[in-house]
């Protein structure tokens, strides 16, 4: 068994690092308190000097923060599980559990006066971590990558705020999706230097991957080292262009820049070109690069967007989606799917004024495209900027025209609900719930149409819309309802 220490720390002031903490000072004040030199290094048998991992490990162990197996090894490959990472964590960033009343019977799985009880009730009560819909918290479960990202920032408050060329580098891997639920904690991961994981050589990212215990340490020591293990990935390649296009026809694959030779990130860096809308583009792919634009509207605009390549090999083998960035440069939670069609993708929305950035994405390298942005018309209802309010057990009943990519609707929750989002015709429709930055989505399951869900609170959209193939008129209507 691994061997958790869980004492709060007390020579350490508890943390309460909020939005009013700046990174500067977080750093600043663990730099004071956490790491002065040890006289003597912990050390595992089973973690040689050539691990990347050994300073995080060796670090944290001298911190009391973790320990090894009572017979003096570490077992760095082993998985961590959801109730010793938030132990973890707790250790890394105290908090005064003795100043606030005894916390229990938080979740059905914690059992009273189990060794994880008191922290996992006071994370639960402090908001750091929820449960699963069926009232338990699975504390024996392996926590995978992504999850203990999440549980990192909320137990620790380190701020979330992030840039696009943070989201950029973190959209490297071939395995992340922008529009999961996690990207603003791998995004502002990659932003305080957290990721990427030392000596990490491969494209992908492993999201439901679990974490092991030499991960665990070199998460938690970046995020409280003023010297993070782990090694930057180039920046985005950019350039900018007039309202029509200057030609993107090539991207070099990223260079590794690591501070050791042993250790590199081999992963391809997308082409970022500024344009002036409406435009128009050609350019070639010389691998499975993405080739992004980025625009700015001043006013209310139904777009259209529309990408072509020549390939007679296969069919949808250019993809392409639209995100709104933020204020702060990085991708928001609005975005929309393209429309595939052969050697084709389209996407018809309206959009509000503000900065949006275009991805368009080759399923097979060397292909030439050409893309097209243009103002068009549209019926009233072609994106968030248009959605419609729904009313619970109000269903609202309509079409899809023959022309028509989707339809958007807009519900907002005051308290959780279980509800049911449901849309008829759905074998020939497809749904997406977005739910927004004032919803707490935990874990990989989000909410779907037609099935049960227990909603938190807060904002969420629901996109109607056509599904790949010949598009055609299709009836249907949508409601929400306990």
């Amino acid at each position: 068994m691994f061997v958790f220490i869980l004492e709060c720390a007390r020579s350490l002031p508890p943390f309460s690092m909020r939005s009013s903490w700046s990174a500067g000072l977080t750093v600043a004040l663990l730099s004071q308190s956490l790491f002065a030199l040890s006289a003597k290094a912990a050390s595992f048998p089973d973690v040689p000097t050539s691990s990347l991992y050994r300073p995080a490990i060796e670090s944290l162990a001298d911190k009391n923060i973790i320990k090894g197996n009572p017979d003096g090894s570490f077992a760095p490959d082993k998985t961590v599980n959801r109730a010793e990472i938030l132990t973890l964590l707790y250790r890394a960033f105290p908090h005064p559990l003795a100043a606030r009343p005894a916390v229990s019977n938080c979740f059905l799985d914690v059992p009273a006066g189990s060794w994880f009880e008191q922290v996992v009730c006071d994370a639960a009560a402090q908001g750091f971590v929820a449960g699963y819909s069926d009232k338990t918290f699975r504390p024996n479960q392996a926590v995978n990558r992504v999850e203990a990202l999440k549980m990192l920032f909320t137990v620790s408050g380190l701020p979330q705020q992030t840039t696009l060329e943070a989201t950029t580098k973190a959209l490297s891997y071939g395995d992340v999706s922008s529009t999961a639920w996690y990207m603003q904690y791998l995004s502002a991961a990659f932003k305080l230097k957290i990721l990427p994981m030392p000596g990490a050589d491969s494209a992908y990212f492993w999201p439901a991957g679990s974490l092991s215990r030499a991960e665990a340490a070199a998460y938690i020591y970046n995020a409280i080292s003023p010297e993070p293990l782990s090694f930057e990935t180039p920046s985005v390649a950019a350039s900018s262009s007039s309202s029509v296009s200057s030609s993107s026809s090539s991207v070099p694959e990223a260079q590794s820049s690591a501070a050791s030779s042993s250790s590199k990130i081999a992963l391809m860096v997308p082409v970022v070109t500024q344009m002036n809308f409406p435009f128009t583009d050609t350019g070639k792919f010389t691998t499975k690069e993405t080739h992004s634009y980025r625009f700015s509207l001043t006013q209310t605009t139904v777009a259209m967007f529309g990408v072509t390549v020549i390939n007679e090999n296969m069919q949808d083998d250019v993809q392409c989606r639209l995100y709104k960035l933020d204020s702060a440069d990085s991708f928001a939670l609005e975005y929309y799917f393209g429309y595939q069609g052969k050697d084709s993708c389209t996407i018809r929305t309206a959009l509000a004024a503000g900065s949006y950035q275009l991805d368009v994405i080759p399923v097979v390298s060397r292909m030439n495209y050409t893309v097209t942005a243009k103002v068009v018309t549209g019926d009233g209802n072609d994106g968030f900027v248009q959605a419609k309010n729904l009313i619970i057990n109000a269903p609202s009943s309509t079409n899809l025209d023959n022309d028509d990519y989707g339809d958007y609707y807009m519900m907002k929750l005051t308290q959780p609900m279980k509800l049911t989002v449901e849309l008829t015709n759905e074998s020939a429709l497809r749904c997406i719930i977005y739910p927004m930055e004032d919803v707490d989505i935990y874990g990989f399951s989000g909410p779907e149409c037609n099935a049960s869900y227990d909603f938190p609170a807060g904002t969420y959209y629901i996109g109607v819309l056509q599904k790949n193939g010949r598009l055609s008129k299709k009836d249907y209507s949508v409601r929400y309802h306990k």
